[in-house]
């Protein structure tokens, strides 16, 4: 994962939509959005063909104005403080440490109303009749 608040490729949307524009910044390129800019964060968890034994698929992620990007960059990266002792290192839930420091300061973070929280899943039994479209990002 790149360092917070810093992308190695991201989609920015501005609204509305006549005015939308998409943006793929440079590798860790810092973000400067405009207040009224809505940004969207997502990553996704599994194997979006259900390879080998992945039965599964998701997307999950956050919408935030850029007004409370700042914010929520820093309370990012006070997550990565306490969970990996610096707000710059990767964090990733598989390889977290499991316990109450951790989890409590991941519960504050998600209770944190400045963001929306997004997220979709499937398996591989979801059929898909032959009028559907796939799209691959």
């Amino acid at each position: 994962m790149p360092p917070v608040g810093r992308v190695a490729k991201v989609l920015f949307f501005a609204w509305p939509p006549a005015t939308l524009t998409f943006m793929q910044p440079t590798a860790y390129e810092e973000l400067m959005p405009e207040a009224d800019d809505l940004l969207f964060f997502v990553d996704d968890t599994g194997h979006e063909t259900f390879a080998g034994n992945q039965g599964y698929y998701g997307l999950g992620g956050c919408v935030v104005l850029g007004a409370g990007y700042a914010h929520l960059k820093t309370k990012w990266g006070e997550v990565r403080t306490v969970i990996n002792g610096a707000p710059d290192t990767r964090l990733h839930a598989s390889v977290m440490e499991r316990n109450p420091e951790n989890f409590a300061a991941l519960s504050k973070f998600f209770l944190d109303h400045s963001f929306v929280r997004i997220a979709v899943t499937t398996t591989k039994e979801v059929g898909c009749r032959q009028a559907c479209i796939l799209v691959s990002l």
